[in-house]
């Protein structure tokens, strides 16, 4: 898979271009006067300045585009421009995607918590075979990969956030358990090489299972003394043998996301409960291996066989709009238009999810067919509009 360099860095666009919706500023105290009280959280995973920085950026009442807050949050975290398409905001309470043109307005009496995700994630990146997925180079053979250190290390801290907090719910199976095992002392194991310590000296200090998803810690802890002690002396077991190990941090970091990546689908699979005309109730699975995805039933509960709607090459533009005349109707009717003629029409149940979902689709085709293009007006980045606008292909230094 082909992946195309989509930043469109706009430093310096003359005064005759339209202008880009201006960001307040991150929270900052000040000796001249009393800053307002932050409404706005952007929280972050990871930061190259070390865990003892703060996790997130706070901001005063005013008016934000998602866009610009991205690249707030990705400067804060040393993440190159090349990487910020890779990024998006959400929000943890209603599991809330952004456009990277949704604009928050918040006033004083405001309070909004969002986070600074990796959103668009190419399995097998980190493969060198043929179908492996990269970066264009200027000129052949001159490919990079997908993801650097930096980003690689907040795309670890950011899956093994929702694995061990249960934001993604994994298999009860053996087989699962022994892998989530695995991964708990490969994480067990970086931690002590990150702070210099023994992996033993690890195990004695902090408990294994808080390295384990919280629906697993649960589950051990309602199993009998003896089945906790063999579980217990296993683990200690391989943290002995990995003890001797000489790989570095970065080599276990990758190690865990590629087990992540094999345990679950869910964690770079977004799904959508939508309508569509001819089949009734459908659900919709999109990923960047697989393109746009169906079924009738929900996986977990079912053995029927995901159908292939269409792949991001193939769609020529997407349309969103109100799915009755009746003006009190939340849903929306989003129309997917194909190269072959053929248009597919997916109703969501209110505006929201309609627009997560067209961003998603819009950010993957960029990022595998065409940089400088957009897909749908609803979602389009500002930046990469204004860049249109002025008749300018590429980036801007």
């Amino acid at each position: 898979m082909l992946l195309m360099a989509s930043l469109l860095a706009m430093g310096t666009v003359t005064d005759a271009c339209p202008t880009v919706h201006q960001n307040g500023t991150a929270h900052r105290e000040s000796s001249d006067a009393r800053p307002a009280a932050p409404v706005l959280r952007l929280h972050f995973y990871h930061s190259s300045q070390g865990a003892a920085d703060s996790s997130f950026l706070s901001y005063p009442p005013g008016e934000y585009v998602a866009e610009e807050l991205c690249i707030d949050t990705a400067k804060a975290c040393c993440i190159s421009p090349l990487y910020y398409s890779l990024f998006s905001l959400y929000r943890a309470r209603d599991n809330m995607w952004f456009a990277p043109n949704h604009i928050f307005q918040l006033d004083e009496s405001s309070s909004e918590d969002l986070f600074f995700r990796i959103r668009y994630y190419f399995p097998g990146w980190y493969c060198s075979g043929v179908s492996r997925a990269y970066r264009y180079g200027v000129k052949k053979g001159s490919e990079s990969p997908v993801l650097d250190d930096y980003v690689m290390s907040y795309l670890f801290s950011q899956w093994r956030n929702d694995f061990v907090n249960g934001v993604v719910k994994i298999s009860s199976s053996h087989e699962s358990q022994e892998e989530c095992l695995g991964m708990a002392v490969l994480d067990m194991t970086r931690t002590a090489k990150e702070r210099q310590m023994s992996p033993l000296d690890i195990y004695h200090h902090t408990s294994y299972k808080s390295f384990l998803p919280k629906d697993m810690r649960n589950q051990i802890q309602d199993c009998s003394f003896l089945t906790r002690k063999r579980i217990r002396f296993r683990f200690k077991r391989f943290i002995q043998q990995f003890s001797q190990c000489r790989t570095t941090v970065r080599d276990l970091k990758l190690k865990y996301l590629i087990s992540i990546e094999s345990l679950e689908k869910a964690f770079y699979t977004e799904t959508f409960e939508v309508k569509e005309p001819a089949s009734g109730q459908l659900i919709i699975l999109v990923a960047a291996d697989t393109g746009i995805q169906w079924c009738r039933e929900k996986l977990k509960d079912s053995d029927e066989e995901l159908q292939t709607l269409c792949d991001f090459p193939d769609i020529t533009d997407i349309s969103i709009k109100q799915a009755s005349k009746d003006a009190a109707t939340e849903s929306r009717l989003v129309t997917i238009n194909k190269q072959d003629g053929k248009n597919l029409e997916l109703e969501f149940p209110n505006l929201f999810e309609a627009l997560s979902f067209a961003s998603l689709i819009d950010g993957y085709y960029r990022l595998t067919t065409d940089a400088h293009h957009y897909l749908c007006k609803e979602v389009a980045p500002p930046r990469l509009v204004e860049a249109i606008s002025c008749h300018c292909h590429g980036p801007i230094s």
